[in-house]
């Protein structure tokens, strides 16, 4: 998979900083953002991108989580992805 995004988008991504980066309808999370979201620190995120449990795409030295990917995971009934 491979998406376009400007040179802005890529250096507030490379500098730690949140932001969406639109693929189409897609809208990517960076892993800081993920961490909010699921309630988790970004350490636990990392360790679901690990397990295999939080699809994500690697973007240089950094993760980037698809929002639906997200949403999917707190959607599943009786558990939590970051639990």
């Amino acid at each position: 998979m491979s998406f376009e995004m400007s040179k802005g988008q890529f250096d507030t991504l490379s500098e730690g900083m949140g932001c969406r980066l639109m693929g189409g309808a897609m809208k990517y999370l960076t892993t800081t953002e993920a961490a909010e979201i699921l309630g988790v620190n970004q350490s636990r995120v990392r360790q679901l991108i690990a397990e295999g449990i939080l699809p994500a795409e690697k973007m240089g030295r950094d993760w980037v989580i698809k929002f639906d990917d997200i949403k999917k995971g707190q959607d599943r009934p009786g558990k939590r992805m970051g639990i």
